[in-house]
């Protein structure tokens, strides 16, 4: 128990250091309860002050004061933030109506831009997930073109790319090998035209 004094002690009065770049409340504040926890300060306390102070005022210095700390840098935060915020809001009160008209379209076209970006993103993530995590084949394609094999154990993915015929469409080639009717693996190219869904709209090309 005493150990942890010792390691809490020392630790609240390093603590109060760091805290003098906040300010000199918090530096006092962590460094009284840094100064109570320590056994030896506490009694050097207690006899400068020549005044026997209680456990239980000494137990709620040490939790009391850390907790005023903590809100009250959370306090001078927000009072810099808001500060900070006062000031840009002044700086752009200042600033010349055709200025502020140009930040005004800027901002609009950044927000036009942000949601074409997600709507992209959103569009590409459907496209994602056509397409197998483990061998990058078209699902459905994949699905079809073992369907209409005679051994679909002789199916071999290679290679699978796609690209965009319209926004709800996508073009796929995907290359294979697979058993032909004397039992010899033959590479294959499948063009297909799929939607945005996964379904094969139609087969363009078998090679």
């Amino acid at each position: 128990m005493k150990a942890i004094k010792w390691i809490v002690g020392v630790m609240l009065v390093f603590l109060s250091f760091g805290a003098l770049e906040v300010s000199i409340f918090s530096f006092l504040c962590l460094l009284i309860s840094g100064l109570f926890v320590l056994q030896p300060t506490f009694e050097y306390i207690q006899k400068l002050a020549k005044w026997s102070i209680s456990r239980e005022i000494r137990i709620v210095t040490v939790i009391l004061l850390p907790i005023v700390v903590v809100a009250y840098n959370g306090y001078i935060e927000d009072q810099k933030k808001k500060a900070i915020v006062q000031a840009e809001k002044v700086r752009y009160d200042n600033l010349p109506q055709p200025v502020k008209d140009s930040m005004a379209l800027a901002a609009k076209k950044q927000e036009e831009a942000d949601s074409v970006i997600a709507v992209f993103a959103a569009h590409q993530k459907k496209i994602d997930d056509l397409f197998s995590a483990w061998n990058g084949a078209h699902i459905n394609l994949e699905r079809g073109i073992k369907k209409s094999m005679n051994d679909p154990k002789g199916y071999e993915h290679v290679s699978t790319t796609y690209k965009y015929k319209s926004d709800k469409n996508i073009t796929v080639q995907t290359t294979f090998r697979a058993k032909n009717v004397y039992g010899g693996l033959v590479l294959n190219t499948v063009t297909a035209q799929s939607d945005i869904d996964g379904n094969i709209v139609k087969i363009i090309s078998q090679e």
